[in-house]
């Protein structure tokens, strides 16, 4: 037995194996499976979700978008029912109704689509305003 072989047992045999299991075996380890976040998973039609993060466009004075984390890659669309002022940068509390809408749905609040988009409609919209210089 070489003296890397002996340091393994060593280590295994002390329960530091226990930790780092990747360590005592020749079996590389499981892939890990990305886990879903909570706000995505509720992204479905009809769910009510509340979701923090922060605006990245502006679409119209009812309408803009939300980056985070959690959120799809290209970030979530909220539409609001009456104007409300969010500036880029802006961190801000949404909670609303999850809902897939068409085109002609989505001119209604200043956003212009060629097709359906799942959308958040807010009914609280509230705002951490960026700091500014």
């Amino acid at each position: 037995m070489n003296r890397s072989s002996m340091r393994a047992l060593l280590v295994c045999w002390l329960g530091v194996g226990a930790m780092l299991p990747a360590a005592c075996t020749d079996e590389p380890p499981a892939p890990v499976r990305p886990v879903v976040s909570s706000p995505v998973r509720q992204l479905r039609p009809g769910s009510t979700v509340t979701v923090t993060a922060v605006v990245t466009e502006v679409r119209a004075d009812r309408a803009f978008v939300l980056t985070d984390a959690d959120l799809p890659a290209a970030g979530q669309l909220v539409v609001v029912s009456t104007p409300v002022t969010v500036a880029v940068g802006d961190l801000v509390t949404v909670t609303g109704t999850v809902a897939l809408m068409d085109a002609p749905a989505l001119q209604r609040f200043g956003v212009e689509a060629e097709f359906g988009v799942i959308t958040v409609v807010a009914t609280q919209v509230l705002q951490y305003p960026a700091n500014t210089p």
